[in-house]
């Protein structure tokens, strides 16, 4: 099961170059619910399942889910997402 260390120092963070950041990142029993916030535009609630899935070439993978929960074609692996930074680059993808 995915457990994010401090998930709660994303707040406020930014999110791309765009005016983007990040308002609220709970954590939940299935996933982590991430809601992104911009001054001018609709918010974006972006969810990160915490049990990792098989990925082509047996790598494994947390997938991303949409306001809808429909999986999308983002995923990352914990070696990616250790590091803050790139965890905010995959949010960034849900932006535009």
């Amino acid at each position: 099961m995915l457990k994010i260390q401090n998930h709660y120092k994303l707040c406020q963070k930014p999110v791309g170059v765009k005016g983007w950041r990040v308002d609220f990142c709970g954590e939940r029993t299935e996933h982590y619910e991430i809601k992104l916030e911009h001054d001018h535009l609709s918010s974006i609630k972006v969810y990160l399942e915490r049990q990792k899935s098989l990925h082509i070439g047996g790598k494994s993978v947390y997938r991303f889910y949409d306001e809808n929960f429909k999986a999308t074609i983002q995923s990352v692996t914990i070696d990616y997402i250790v590091d803050i930074n790139n965890l905010l680059k995959s949010l960034d993808k849900f932006t535009h």
